[in-house]
């Protein structure tokens, strides 16, 4: 780069960049530890505010990591965006912090991360020693086609986070992802903290595996932020899951809201990996407030023997983003692909579904308890049959294995009426 081109904000930052990277390689103490010329926070200004440009700023963000990692800093990154063109990788407990983000980014500012690669996640969290690392008040955003193409759909990105063999905490907190493929995968990781992720994803915003210790998700959003046509729209509820659980010991899940899906929250069985990491089934989940609008199946459970604690499920499965017309095969909870388990609902409510609010495919033992449930039989499709399953235990329009039933405590049957 000529330096005619250089912004006085990009000196600033090869300033401190010197700085750092002089005290990092400087004398360091009897336990190895740098001395106090090191900076409490390394700094990295945004060089550009539009797209354009070929700029790898990964390179410039690996640098301050790498610095930060070793003089035990934070990694600030200022307004505007920053493209990344190659992969990045945090080895390392860090603090990696932006500036927040609004919904528009013309409008609004913000911290702003391109993703302008597809070869690898745009970042990597992994090793022992990234326990504690944070990711948070910054956006994310893909380059995609244009939605008023008549047959979309996304182009093949992996996720944008990738957090492998962390043994403890990692931290995202306040993202925003509009318009993302898919987001955020914890692979061998326990204790994964998600709050405040919003954004409009693709295929996956989330998936879990081989976490054998209480992550927590709360206070997660996918929604039309990217764009609301009907192509894409159609796209999202055929095929994306929010957010996939597969071996997870005890998560805790709060307020999800999810509009435009094939399915909100995925309890998936899953195998033992190459290295001999134990597979399994998603266990004591306990989920507070899970909201489907448009979702084909807002509780899917597929394989193994899944337990789980629901306070509150509301949903409803309208085609498209108006049409008052449910959804093909949609339901509230849907049991398919041999999943079965115990799941306690506190309350439930259901509306516009094709297929029986319970969509019962079981190859073993299950329990659904509900304390209160409201389905509004006008905009569903076969809310009598529904009825019919809940207390005629073993039918859902075919007899299913007689080792498969379904007990109701404390149904209140008045509130099953015609609206």
């Amino acid at each position: 780069m000529r330096l005619s081109k250089v912004k006085p904000a990009s000196l600033a930052f090869c300033a401190v960049l010197w700085c750092c990277a002089s005290a990092a390689n400087a004398e360091t103490s009897d336990n190895g530890q740098p001395m106090d010329r090191c900076p409490a926070n390394v700094v990295v200004p945004s060089m550009h505010s539009t797209q354009q440009g070929d700029i790898d700023d990964a390179q410039r963000l690996q640098r301050a990591i790498v610095i930060a990692e070793r003089c035990g800093a934070a990694v600030l990154l200022g307004p505007g965006v920053f493209r990344l063109r190659t992969p990045i990788v945090v080895h390392s407990a860090i603090t990696l912090r932006g500036t927040g983000w609004q919904e528009s980014r013309e409008a609004a500012g913000g911290t702003w991360l391109e993703i302008d690669q597809k070869a690898k996640s745009a970042i990597t969290v992994t090793g022992p020693a990234a326990v504690g690392t944070t990711v948070e008040d910054v956006a994310f955003t893909e380059s995609q086609p244009d939605p008023n193409e008549k047959y979309w759909e996304p182009k093949e990105f992996p996720f944008s986070i990738d957090v492998k063999a962390v043994p403890g905490t990692v931290n995202i907190i306040n993202t925003y992802w509009p318009g993302i493929t898919n987001g955020v995968r914890f692979y061998l990781s326990g204790r994964g903290h998600i709050l405040k992720m919003h954004g409009q994803f693709f295929k996956t915003g989330l998936f879990m595996d081989k976490s054998y210790d209480t992550p927590y998700i709360e206070d997660v959003r996918d929604w039309p932020y990217w764009s609301a046509k009907e192509n894409v729209i159609q796209y999202t509820q055929a095929n994306s899951n929010f957010i996939v659980l597969g071996r997870v010991d005890t998560p805790f899940i709060g307020n999800v809201f999810v509009f435009s899906a094939r399915s909100a929250i995925t309890l998936e069985e899953t195998g033992d990996d190459s290295d001999g990491n134990k597979g399994g089934p998603t266990t004591g989940a306990t989920i507070n407030n899970l909201s489907c609008d448009g979702v084909d199946l807002c509780l899917n459970i597929k394989g193994g023997y899944h337990t789980a604690q629901i306070s509150n499920i509301n949903g409803g499965a309208q085609m498209g983003v108006s049409s008052a017309k449910a959804l093909l095969n949609s339901a509230l909870i849907s049991f398919g692909d041999s999943g079965s388990g115990i799941i306690q609902i506190g309350r439930a409510f259901g509306s516009y579904y094709s297929a029986p609010i319970f969509d019962h495919n079981l190859k073993s033992c299950s329990v659904i308890t509900i304390g209160m449930s409201y389905f509004n039989d006008s905009l569903s499709l076969s809310l009598q049959r529904d009825l019919l399953d809940i207390l005629m235990i073993l039918y859902a329009g075919r007899l299913v294995s007689i080792m498969s039933f379904i007990s109701v405590f404390g149904l209140r049957l008045r509130e099953y009426k015609k609206v």
